[in-house]
């Protein structure tokens, strides 16, 4: 069971996204849900991304190494928001830098929270999440929102995310990256796999949904940025379908074996 005011730790990897860094890391710190912490994961950024998140601390403790990566934690300046800092000594993917911040943080933390550091949250988006899984907890596993897409020349665009149908979720992803996950879920079906370079948010919900319900918040709560740095753009084709195909390897294998 969670407990009264569940601590919720958003992990957010980064790499090589220095303009964007502080306004992702603000819009969770502002957030009106009291007991939460960030955990910052610089995945051997080279633009000084890892700099502009130092700089968001307030009163650091002494920096720290541990296993190899640089550790830096303190407060959210003009905020109560734990922030921690891993800076990784070379580039991983982002599978890897989440799993990474999942590690460090598992034993303090009930519930986690997903953000790219090009995206941030809107007001209210951790206490409604945090709301919707506590009405049922233990049944679900996960939370959704929707969410408006920022294009590279400022317009944004709304996108209303389909009611949560696992039928649907076999054939498409229609799970927001920005959601919430329940420790039990990630206990349960795994973490992100990291040989995947994208695809790697649908896999999650594909095997989150055969242990727990996931639910729909029909309410715009978060931003997501589109663009030439997104890996719509940087990733190959032939690599988006390598992937797509793989996850649904992964699932048709599950379902056999579950027969």
């Amino acid at each position: 069971p969670l407990s009264a005011e569940p601590l919720v730790t958003i992990v957010m990897p980064v790499f090589n996204q220095a303009k964007w860094i502080e306004q992702a890391i603000r819009s969770v710190a502002n957030q009106d849900y009291p007991n939460k912490q960030i955990v910052v994961v610089d995945d051997g950024s080279t633009d000084g991304s890892g700099d502009v998140a130092l700089n968001c601390l307030y009163k650091p403790m002494a920096p720290r190494e541990q296993e190899g990566v640089a550790v830096a934690i303190g407060k959210v300046t003009h905020t109560d928001t734990r922030l921690m800092i891993q800076s990784l000594p070379k580039n991983h993917g982002p599978s890897f830098a989440l799993n990474w911040g999942f590690k460090v943080s598992w034993d303090r933390s009930e519930l986690f929270m997903l953000l790219a550091c090009d995206d941030y949250y809107l007001p209210g988006k951790i206490t409604k999440s945090v709301e919707a899984i506590k009405r049922s907890p233990g049944t679900i596993g996960a939370v959704y929102t929707d969410y408006d897409i920022e294009h590279e020349d400022g317009r944004l665009s709304r996108v209303y995310c389909e009611p949560y149908s696992s039928n649907v979720l076999a054939r498409r992803n229609i799970v927001s990256s920005m959601s919430l996950v329940s420790k039990d879920a990630f206990g349960r079906a795994g973490v992100m796999d990291e040989s995947l370079r994208t695809c790697e948010d649908w896999d999650l919900w594909l095997r989150i949904s055969e242990h727990f319900n996931i639910v729909h918040i029909p309410e715009v709560l978060a931003v997501k940025r589109e663009g030439k740095h997104t890996s719509t753009n940087t990733v190959s084709k032939i690599q988006w379908n390598l992937d797509h195909g793989r996850v649904q390897d992964k699932l048709l294998a599950r379902t056999k074996g579950a027969k």
